[in-house]
């Protein structure tokens, strides 16, 4: 397999707005970031907001191929985890972290049952012993 980048050109410069996932995870985006009108304009809280949503869409739909192997409740909740902005709202909590592998990082939530009860649903709760 080969990895695919999200690169989107905004004057002269190329921006990568996405992190690298396996192209099988990837559906094909167009270049959809709103450009603005000259590159020293600042961008408008609009438009910082717009780039949010949409780099937020993105996130979600790359989190869909893994939905079969981890459950949708589990994959929801960790949408909601990670797709928090921050103060600004111009990035979100995976977007601020040093490293992020998408496929390890589900698989420590799984493991950690992060996004679950604390137990499976074949197990009971276990008791303490006194």
């Amino acid at each position: 397999m080969t990895k695919k980048f999200n690169w989107v050109k905004r004057g002269s410069t190329f921006y990568n707005f996405g992190h690298e996932v396996w192209s099988s995870c990837l559906a094909s985006y167009p270049n959809d970031v709103p450009e603005p009108e000259s590159e020293k304009q600042k961008p408008t809280i609009v438009d910082v907001k717009i780039n949010l949503a949409i780099r937020s869409d993105r996130f979600k739909s790359e989190l869909n191929c893994y939905v079969p192997k981890y459950g949708g409740q589990m994959i929801d909740k960790f949408y909601t985890y990670w797709s928090e902005p921050n103060r600004s709202y111009t990035k979100m909590k995976y977007e601020m972290q040093k490293t992020w592998d998408l496929k390890r990082r589900l698989h420590t939530w799984s493991m950690n049952n992060f996004g679950g009860s604390s137990f499976t649903k074949n197990e009971p709760p276990k008791m303490k012993e006194l």
